[in-house]
This record gives C-alpha cells, sequence and structure tokens, in this order.
C-alpha cells in the first residue's frame, strides 16, 4: 500500500521548513507568494491533502469558508466560485456555497445559517447592497466576511472592481467612431458595479456634450430574458447606434434581439459588452468588452479573509482590482444613414 504524504515530504520537495508548510496550511501571513506558490506545487505533486477535520479539532475552527453568490449559473459568478473552491481546498479549507437568485429573503437566511458556527468566515457577492435589511443584517454579522464589489455603507473588508475608467474608456472608444446616439443595459442599481458603470457612462456622455435618451439608459435583472427585452425596446424605432450591455447573461440576450431586428454587428449597431470574455468567444464578430480578471478577485477575496482570520484586530481593507477594456470586431462607425429601421421581430422571447 502507497504511503500517504506527510508535510516532511512536502517541505522537503519544496525546499522550505516544516513551520513554513505549516504556515501556508493554515492561510497565515508572512509567507511571499512565490514560497506559498512552491508549497502548494508540492502539495499537488505529492498529492498531499491537509486533514481538514484535524486541523478543527486543534484550533477550535470548523476549517470552512462560506461563499454567498447572487446567481451560479451566471460565468462571471461561477468563475469565482472555481477558483474559492479550488484554492481552499489547497490550503485545507471546506466550502460552503450559497445562491440566492438575486432574493433578498433568501440573501438574509444564508447569511443567519452561515452565522451558526458553520463557517468561520464568509465571502459575499450581495443580491442588494441598499437594501436596509441587508445593511442591518451586515451591521450584527458575528464571523469575518469580505464583500466582493458592494459598497452597503458599512465599514468591512472589501474587494472592489474598477468601474468609473473602464466604462469612460467604452464610451470614448465609441464616441472617437463617431457615435452620437449611444444605449445602456446594466444590472441593477442596487448592485456596485451596475451603479458604478451607469454613473461613468452619463458623465462621459455629459462631458462631451453629447443628450442621453431616458429611453436608452435601463437597469435590470442579469438575465438572458431581460437583456432581450431591455434590447427589443431600445432597438425598435429611434434606436442609438451603438448599445453597451453590462452582463454576460444580458449580452446573449441582447445578441438575440439583434439578430432577430436583422441588425448587423457593427454595420448596423456596434455591440460593447462587459465582465468577462467568455461572452466574446461564443458570439461573432468577437465583441469589445469591459474585462475583469475574476481568478484575481476570487483570490484577492479568499486572502483578505484568511488575513482577517489571522489577525482579527488588524485594521479594515479596500483592494481595488483593475477593469480592462478590450477591444475586438463589434464597434465601428455609425451608418451613413443614421439610423437603420430595424427588420421584423421573428420571436416573442429569447431561447432558453
Amino acid at each position: 500500500m502507497k504511503r500517504k504524504p506527510t508535510i516532511n515530504d512536502v517541505a522537503r520537495v519544496a525546499e522550505v521548513s516544516n513551520m513554513t508548510v505549516s504556515r501556508v496550511v493554515n492561510g497565515r501571513p508572512n509567507v511571499t507568494e512565490d514560497t506559498r506558490r512552491k508549497v502548494l506545487d508540492a502539495m499537488q505533486a505529492l498529492g498531499y491533502r491537509p486533514n481538514a477535520v484535524a486541523q478543527s479539532m486543534r484550533s477550535d475552527r470548523t476549517r470552512t469558508i462560506g461563499l454567498l453568490l447572487p446567481d451560479i449559473s451566471n460565468a462571471t459568478n461561477g468563475s469565482v466560485a472555481r477558483v474559492v473552491s479550488d484554492r481552499l481546498r489547497e490550503m485545507g479549507y471546506r466550502f460552503l456555497l450559497g445562491s440566492t437568485g438575486f432574493n433578498v429573503e433568501v440573501e438574509l437566511d444564508y447569511l443567519k445559517d452561515f452565522q451558526s458556527g458553520v463557517v468561520d468566515g464568509m465571502i459575499l457577492f450581495l443580491a442588494n447592497d441598499q437594501d436596509p435589511r441587508t445593511r442591518a443584517a451586515l451591521s450584527d454579522i458575528s464571523v469575518p466576511a469580505v464583500l466582493v464589489d458592494r459598497s452597503p455603507g458599512i465599514a468591512m473588508d472589501r474587494v472592489l472592481s474598477e468601474h468609473t475608467h473602464a466604462m469612460t474608456e467604452a464610451v470614448e472608444h465609441l464616441i472617437a467612431h463617431g457615435h452620437r446616439k449611444i444605449g445602456i443595459i446594466m444590472s441593477p442599481n442596487s448592485m456596485r458595479p451596475g451603479r458604478k458603470r451607469t454613473e461613468a457612462f452619463l458623465e462621459t456622455m455629459r462631458r462631451h456634450g453629447l443628450p442621453v435618451d431616458p429611453a436608452h439608459v435601463v437597469d435590470t435583472r442579469q438575465t438572458v430574458e431581460d437583456g432581450y427585452a431591455a434590447a427589443i425596446r431600445m432597438l425598435t424605432g429611434d434606436r442609438p447606434t451603438a448599445l453597451i450591455v453590462g452582463a454576460n447573461q444580458q449580452v446573449f440576450g441582447a445578441v438575440q434581439a439583434v439578430r432577430e431586428l436583422r441588425l448587423r454587428i457593427p454595420d448596423d449597431l456596434s455591440l460593447l459588452g462587459a465582465d468577462e470574455s467568455q461572452a466574446s468567444a461564443l458570439i461573432q464578430p468577437p465583441l469589445t468588452m469591459i474585462e475583469r480578471d475574476m481568478e484575481a478577485i476570487g483570490e484577492a477575496a479568499i486572502s483578505t479573509l484568511l488575513a482577517r482570520l489571522e489577525t482579527p484586530a488588524a485594521p479594515l481593507q479596500t483592494m481595488t482590482l483593475p477593469s480592462i477594456l478590450t477591444c475586438r470586431a463589434s464597434c465601428g462607425p455609425p451608418p451613413l444613414t443614421g439610423s437603420v429601421p430595424a427588420g421584423t421581430i421573428t420571436k416573442g422571447s429569447p431561447s432558453q
């Protein structure tokens, strides 16, 4: 029977001390990223798995982290769940996932359950960071938690994405192509990304002296159906010549609406998406996108939470990661004749 690898084996392969291996396994600070990676690589090569149950018995901790997401079916959220799960397992932690379906009541139930002694800490992607019930629950939170891209006005550790500069670049990219009538479909203003992106859009249009039709500014749920419905309404009649869509699921719905209206990208309509490049890979022509590194966001959330668990009295942290505009083939000059009439709608709702 093959002998199970030990912490001594990991230390030998990684060329570090047993204490350093222990610090990495337990998520403790004061280990360089290069050393941490050497230890994790050695653990993987040897097939070494820390015993989470034994660790929790020794430390009076559950060695379990809760992750709360608004929609696990969303590719962006799925990317975060994957990296959080993988990294926590490498460090000997277990992982509990809650998906709220953007329902505040469900979210409040998960927050209550996670604080009943089953987790040591939480990583939170809230469905609504402006709801007074959510704010009250966060004010009374009893375990360490990290908010990801949310600003409820509560003093907590946070990992944020930079949205203002990236959206400004996106709008100015379209303006440079000659667009003057630009529409936007964003996630709800109850979530920080939608708020920040819409604010940056409106401010950039104002700064360039361009009017904004209120009918061309829509915030809606992050679903294929809502993206489709918003795009159908906006692109029928006096439509914009360019459209910015703020979430993967909304992008897929908007693209279906564009196709059913028989509009060509980018000849009749320039289309710019946001969040993750997966949408671009599935759509032709490839989409210009405002992209976030969701793996880096997940890594940052884990490191911030583990640092809080190690040093509960440390000052609160706010880490901000960049969003990047990646230009592809979906944006071009507006039609020479202005707004081209849309074609006949061939279906009444998006395909599932």
